[in-house]
């Protein structure tokens, strides 16, 4: 499997928090980046969420942070807020989700970044992007997907608007941000100089509805599918996907979640893996949805313990251990 190597030397200061940004990031630290994950304590509110433990962590938690060091520390203090930007002073990246707006008070925010940093690139993820009369609004992936439209073409007539089960627009938004951040990486090669790169959910989710905006070939469909329906009762599912793959016609059964991470297909892929080793308190977690050269890419090492390495970021940013000592005895900083 692939781990690391293409971003190496890459590093990234991660303000992310929930899903969407912290789903670009751990791209970006399966691509090889150092990522620098900054949590103020008591650490990302996903170490805390749901009732499935992983490696000691919260499942929700270990999906989306593998891969990554994990850097406690209070920047809304003047003491945390110094050290931290020792350590931008050394990143390439910055990447934030917070509500738009909010890290203007810590001058972590673009205008303040790029006038400091003029080389860094700087990945922003909103609900409903950064300009605008709801530019400010906070917003979940539930939240967007009944304010774009997304839950009204889901559902039937019986039920009415139903959410997506999965959080599609957080990966989305979170996926397309680490694709504009990549392209300003190698742009910043020929020009030196670092460009904002924003994502939103609102916006992914349009970029889903085009064609239902357009088309017309569902207007009969409830017709349709009535026939279909009395048509397929005739046969088996075992006999209908015979039929269709003797036809050439695309068709497969509706799986639930334990079929399809153990199909033959899903293992052929390699993206359920195993990080660390199952004494350890290892666990398996589904991997980036890219492969170099035929090979799964996978996180180069387990979801980082709250602070882990803390201690180790900001010795390399020239803090002493008197001052690092500090900062912990003051609960500005967590290390183990």
């Amino acid at each position: 499997m692939v781990t690391h190597g293409m971003l190496g030397g890459t590093r990234v200061l991660d303000l992310t928090r929930f899903v969407a940004g912290s789903q670009s990031t751990a791209l970006l630290a399966a691509m090889g980046a150092e990522v620098i994950k900054v949590e103020i304590p008591p650490g990302d509110p996903y170490r805390r969420q749901g009732i499935e433990r992983t490696g000691g962590e919260s499942a929700l938690f270990v999906s989306l942070n593998s891969g990554k060091r994990s850097l406690a520390i209070d920047f809304r203090t003047a003491a945390g807020r110094a050290a931290l930007e020792k350590v931008l002073a050394s990143c390439d990246i910055l990447m934030e989700n917070s509500r738009p707006g909010s890290l203007a008070a810590h001058e972590l925010d673009w205008k303040s970044v790029h006038a400091r940093f003029p080389a860094l690139v700087y990945g922003s993820i909103s609900g409903y992007g950064d300009v605008g009369p709801d530019a400010a609004k906070g917003g979940f992936d539930l939240i967007l997907q009944a304010e774009s439209g997304i839950m009204s073409v889901t559902g039937t007539t019986e039920s009415g608007p139903v959410k997506v089960g999965a959080p599609l627009l957080d990966v989305g938004a979170g996926l397309s941000c680490a694709v504009g951040v990549l392209a300003a990486c190698i742009e910043r090669q020929r020009t030196g100089t670092g460009r904002l790169i924003s994502s939103s959910l609102l916006e992914f989710a349009l970029t889903g509805l085009g064609t239902i905006a357009a088309e017309r070939r569902v207007a009969n469909r409830d017709e349709l599918t009535r026939e279909i329906e009395l048509a397929l009762s005739g046969g088996s599912t075992a006999h209908w996907l015979a039929e269709f793959e003797r036809g050439g016609v695309p068709a497969t059964q509706v799986r639930d979640l334990g079929q399809t991470l153990g199909s033959a297909q899903v293992a052929a892929l390699g993206q359920v893996q195993r990080l660390g080793q199952i004494q350890d308190g290892g666990y398996r977690l589904v991997g980036p949805p890219i492969r170099i050269d035929h090979e799964p890419l996978t996180y180069p090492a387990p979801a980082p313990a709250l602070g882990s390495d803390t201690t180790a970021i900001l010795t390399e940013a020239g803090l002493s251990q008197t001052q690092i000592g500090e900062l912990i005895s003051q609960g500005v900083a967590i290390a183990p």
